[in-house]
């Protein structure tokens, strides 16, 4: 047995009959003046659902899992080879960009090949005009040009992405506080979206969860990484202060002068690790024991990670759990993407 007494939370794909107003998003129901400060449009369905996953407790010694999945947050009504929880984001940034009279232009590169369907869906759905298939010199120029227009970001990272995911730090707040729901030890992430992860950390440490995120980033570049990362953190914790004072931790970052110290300040300050150069590559040269974990897992819960970083995120939680990392503890595998054309069957024959 690879793992001994340990919970698995997992985010996972489920049928959602129901999904939360404007009104009741738990960001205005923690801060209700922000209705007036920060606009937000419902594109998505939430909360994403917390389920049991029977058939594999015995299998890797677990005394109980749970899946959700965030990629179930999209709905039907657009076509899409990836689901994708980008529209947690999304739904804070295209209100935005709407309120500042902005039209973006796209980035179009390898990455958001992924979540551009979503991006177009959400921008089609404001009725706000977009030029995409532009070359990013191209896209500067014309943005410096003119103050009405503006680079979408790769990947939506944009400041305004930390609102969807800090809201989705008071989402499992709520949820955890729920009957049956234990709250997780140690949450895993694809690490890509630096402003998506900076809302959910200074999400997790508002909410006073103790939780450690784990977030896997496919890069060997640590140092403009941390870089990036902590510059969001700072920016967002700066936005909330202006919610509400009590709440911000403003970081001293001229103190944090090397990746290092910034990854001590992350880990002291936020419970937050950064796991760089773990990629789906890697992934295959794994113990057959992890990999044989890893595939119990996709198909107990029919995720459907291939070709996406949540693969390597997926293949980094088991290879801790191999190593007896997170023994004891309860887990948090958060889904971000979803491959509808590749399922386990598939991948196997690749």
């Amino acid at each position: 047995m690879l793992l001994q007494h340990l919970h698995v939370i997992i985010f996972t794909i489920t049928t959602i009959t129901y999904s939360l107003s404007a009104n009741t998003i738990p960001l205005y129901q923690s801060f209700p003046h922000a209705k007036k400060t920060i606009p937000h449009t419902t594109l998505g369905s939430f909360p994403t659902p917390i389920e049991h996953v029977m058939g594999i407790s015995k299998s890797i010694d677990v005394q109980k899992m749970y899946i959700k999945r965030d990629t179930e947050c999209c709905t039907s009504s657009y076509s899409y080879a990836y689901k994708s929880n980008i529209i947690r984001s999304l739904e804070f940034i295209v209100p935005f960009l709407q309120q500042q009279n902005h039209t973006p232009l796209i980035i179009q590169d390898t990455d958001d090949a992924l979540h551009m369907p979503h991006i177009l869906y959400a921008l089609n759905a404001c009725k706000i005009p977009v030029q995409n298939n532009l070359q990013s010199q191209t896209l500067q120029k014309q943005s410096l040009k003119n103050k009405n227009k503006s680079i979408f970001p790769a990947q939506a990272n944009h400041p305004r992405a930390a609102l969807g995911f800090f809201n989705a730090a008071l989402e499992l707040q709520q949820q955890t506080q729920k009957k049956g729901t234990s709250i997780p030890d140690y949450l895993y992430i694809s690490h890509t979206s630096p402003a998506a992860l900076a809302g959910l950390a200074v999400g997790i440490r508002s909410t006073k969860l103790p939780t450690t995120i784990i977030a896997v980033a496919q890069t060997e570049n640590h140092c403009e990484l941390m870089q990036n990362l902590v510059e969001h953190i700072n920016n967002f914790e700066f936005l909330l202060s202006l919610l509400d004072r009590n709440q911000s931790c403003l970081p001293d970052l001229s103190q944090l002068t090397s990746p290092q110290k910034i990854q001590q300040f992350l880990k002291k300050k936020y419970h937050l690790e950064v796991e760089c150069s773990f990629t789906n590559e890697l992934c295959k040269k794994l113990p057959q024991e992890v990999q044989e974990l890893m595939e119990l897992f996709i198909q107990k819960t029919n995720i459907s990670p291939y070709d996406t970083p949540d693969y390597a995120t997926l293949g980094a939680l088991c290879f801790n759990a191999y190593r007896k990392k997170h023994t004891k503890n309860t887990i948090l595998f958060w889904e971000s993407l979803y491959n509808k054309n590749l399922k386990q069957e598939d991948h196997t024959k690749k």
